[in-house]
């Protein structure tokens, strides 16, 4: 059971389900798997959810069974995704994503200041590197922010 209203993320088994139906969820745990975007609170998920039948016994059994799982708090999501922001800028630039590290792990610990520092950091990309690089790191960044 989940305390509190910690956010919600998709692990790599939820993310595979949603692209391949490997694993064959039920349409209502499919549905509910749909909404866990990375960002959102346990009950900003269950306000989404608004309607469904046995929200709270779907994410139960999509936790149980490991397709999602809870980022502590949301200070702490706002973390792993600087985190893999931060990793992408390195997979993507090497040894010149110095600048853009700096300005993801300056931006504001919320969704919208790490997106401002994202699109500012493709455009000095693409004005000071490459725009193929830029055009990959935009693409990292948004899988990452979905």
């Amino acid at each position: 059971m989940l305390e509190g209203d910690p956010v919600i993320r998709r692990t790599e088994k939820g993310e595979e389900e949603l692209k391949t139906r490997k694993y064959g969820l039920p349409v209502r745990m499919r549905g509910v798997l749909v909404l866990v975007d990375g960002t959102s609170s346990l009950q900003k998920i269950k306000a989404k959810a608004y309607g469904m039948p046995d929200v709270d016994s779907a994410i139960e059994s999509l936790l149980a069974e490991g397709y999602i799982e809870s980022v502590a708090d949301f200070e702490d999501g706002v973390a792993v995704l600087k985190s893999r922001l931060i990793e992408a800028a390195g997979d993507v630039l090497g040894v010149k994503a110095e600048k853009v590290i700096s300005r993801i792990e300056d931006a504001p610990d919320d969704i919208e200041g790490l997106r401002a520092a994202v699109e500012g950091s493709v455009k000095l990309v693409k004005l000071t590197i490459d725009e193929k690089k830029a055009d990959e790191l935009m693409k990292k960044a948004e899988e990452i922010l979905r």
